[in-house]
């Protein structure tokens, strides 16, 4: 599935590009359907990271999320299986709102920056699927990513 539904953001950034859903067969049921909507996150965080990676020269060796869907540990595994990093989750969800309240808070001297960060507490997900079958999965993406580009 690439969900291009309003055109193809980064790093494509095709803005006339339609969505797909491809590979379907008569064994195809809705988990799959689900499965793979989930995985086309995974894969197009995977593509940003991939090109910020080559375009700066520097490897990412970490990724530090938030956000809702990081309470799906599916997904969570998945990316870091996919960009073959470690992903680490927060235990507050929504850290963007704390994030400025806490900077503000230390800037004003309310808070210790020590103590802030060290009582973050977080879930790592490592890498654990085989290397050849990253690289099958990925190559599916990229050719159906082609498939959207090329219309």
């Amino acid at each position: 599935m690439v969900p291009a539904f309003t055109g193809l953001g980064a790093p494509y950034w095709d803005s006339e590009a339609t969505g797909i859903l491809t590979g379907m067969t008569r064994t195809t049921k809705r988990k799959e359907i689900v499965r793979t909507a989930l995985a086309c996150i995974a894969y197009q965080i995977t593509d940003v990271i991939k090109a910020m990676s080559t375009e700066s020269g520097i490897d990412i060796s970490e990724l530090r999320v938030d956000g809702g869907p990081t309470k799906n540990k599916y997904l969570m595994q998945f990316q870091s299986d996919i960009v073959h990093v470690t992903v680490q989750v927060p235990s507050s969800e929504e850290l963007s709102g704390i994030g400025v309240a806490y900077a503000a808070g230390i800037a004003a001297g309310i808070y210790n920056k020590k103590e802030v960060l060290n009582k973050m507490t977080r879930t790592r997900f490592t890498p654990q699927m085989q290397s050849d079958e990253c690289v099958q999965k990925y190559a599916g993406w990229k050719n159906a990513v082609e498939q959207v580009l090329n219309k």
